[in-house]
Parts: structure tokens; C-alpha cells; sequence
């Protein structure tokens, strides 16, 4: 998930033990209260269970996922970047 610190809606990619991650929103979506929540919700819409966060998602997969399986995560979690950024009533980044 290391790349999507490069999309517009992101604020920060941190990265734990193993294979545990979070990414956070930028500060100026997070300026919206509801932000997060559209995030988390979009991930999930597109197939990976996340921990919703109150400024993003945290993603803990099981150490004997495939590449394709951290393909999917990543690509849910670009999806639900994209979503925040298209949300009606999110306040957006410029």
C-alpha cells in the first residue's frame, strides 16, 4: 500500500509489524467528520474487511496472504481513496 501515499486523498501511509499497515486521509478531508467513515465504508464495499480509524483504515492481513490477495487490499483501498473524493458533501482537497 506503500504507493497510495501519492493519491490526492491521502495523508499518510504507516506501515507496523509485519505486514500491518494504516492509511490515513489528508488533513483537509479530515476536516469533514464524515470523511473517514466514506473511506472505511468504500474499502469494504470493494471486498477488504479494514478497521475503520478515526482519521483513516488500518489493515492487518494474515502473514500467509498471497500477492494477489495484497493486490486486492491494495487495490480496495485505492478504491475507497477514489470514493472519499468523489463523496458528495466530503469536503475535498484543492
Amino acid at each position: 500500500v506503500a504507493p497510495l501515499a501519492e493519491h490526492p486523498a491521502c495523508g499518510e501511509v504507516r506501515g507496523g509489524v509485519g505486514l500491518a499497515a494504516a492509511v490515513d486521509l489528508s488533513s483537509e478531508l479530515l476536516a469533514d467528520p464524515h470523511a473517514a467513515h466514506v473511506f472505511y465504508e468504500a474499502v469494504r464495499e470493494a471486498g477488504v474487511i479494514v478497521r475503520g480509524q478515526a482519521t483513516g483504515v488500518a489493515i492487518g492481513p494474515p502473514l500467509t496472504i498471497t500477492p494477489a490477495q495484497l493486490t486486492e487490499i491494495a487495490d480496495a483501498v485505492r478504491a475507497g481513496l477514489d470514493a472519499v473524493l468523489l463523496a458528495p458533501g466530503v469536503a475535498h482537497a484543492a
